[in-house]
């Protein structure tokens, strides 16, 4: 019997080793876990464009200060965060890809309502005006509707900011952001940068408000453990006056753990963040 067990334990050390060496890779687009990969390819396209990208805005009194902190923080950047260029033929190659699927907001509402005749004459009235213009040959977009997708797309102008201020606006994309720690080291190196005085930096991005929400969730969840440890402890001692037996229980819990981790890195060459 004493074999046997210590066979099983050897076995189960042996995967998990190699399970370890093979390193699977973590997964961590949530809509991945809800969508088939053909039913959310635009969704998950879409999230995984964004995802790790972030928006950095400096708004300073004078023009000078604000380019200085600009160049500060940027020669502290992380060597996995680089400075994303705006590409317009990279946008529209990338929306090209899914252009059945998107639709103006006014589009959207004329076919919702069944004005299909509108939507025809407003792609005859673009094909006849000297000053229209269409972004796919009529023959793929016959009815302009890509077209009128990306016209929809709005810049932000100096209208939407305070005009006695100075700004600099810079977006940057996270390379190599497998793991969500890891993301949330860098962005932790971002956010501690101490702009000098007369100079506030605003961050928008998925990664930011995700770092924000797990750090605060970490907290809470440490707290809610740490609790429930001590009122299960007391239980059970109070129970069967021995902590021993707290022993076996974080002995069964790990060793779930560990047997779950290693058939599901064994079978699949992902393992999804949710599982975790």
């Amino acid at each position: 019997m004493k074999f046997l067990r210590f066979l099983f334990i050897f076995a189960v050390s042996l995967l998990l080793v190699l399970v370890i060496q093979k390193h699977p890779s973590i997964e961590t687009n949530l809509t991945s876990a809800f969508f088939a990969q053909k039913q959310g390819t635009l969704l998950q396209s879409l999230s995984q464009k964004s995802a790790s990208e972030i928006n950095v805005i400096f708004e300073g009194e004078d023009i000078e200060d604000t380019q200085t902190n600009k160049k500060a923080f940027l020669k502290n950047l992380d060597n996995d965060i680089k400075i994303k260029s705006f590409d317009v033929d990279e946008l529209l190659n990338f929306y090209k890809k899914y252009k059945t699927n998107l639709l103006s907001k006014n589009d959207y509402n004329l076919l919702k309502n069944g004005q299909f005749g509108s939507v025809a004459k407003n792609a005859i009235d673009n094909i006849y005006n000297p000053f229209g213009f269409s972004v796919l040959p009529v023959k793929e977009d016959a009815f302009n509707l890509f077209t009128n997708y990306i016209k929809d797309f709005q810049l932000t102008t100096n209208d939407d900011l305070e005009t006695d201020k100075c700004y600099e606006i810079i977006t940057l994309k996270i390379q190599n952001a497998q793991s969500p720690t890891l993301v949330n080291k860098k962005i932790k190196g971002l956010v501690n940068f101490k702009p000098t005085k007369g100079v506030k930096i605003y961050y928008t991005g998925i990664p930011i408000h995700s770092y924000y929400a797990s750090s605060k969730s970490i907290i809470e969840i440490n707290i809610i453990s740490f609790v429930s440890l001590i009122f299960v402890s007391c239980f059970i001692y109070w129970y069967f006056r021995s902590y021993k037996i707290l022993l076996l229980i974080m002995g069964t819990i790990l060793g779930g753990f560990c047997f779950g981790y290693i058939v599901t890195g064994l079978i699949f060459p992902k393992i999804h963040i949710l599982l975790m």
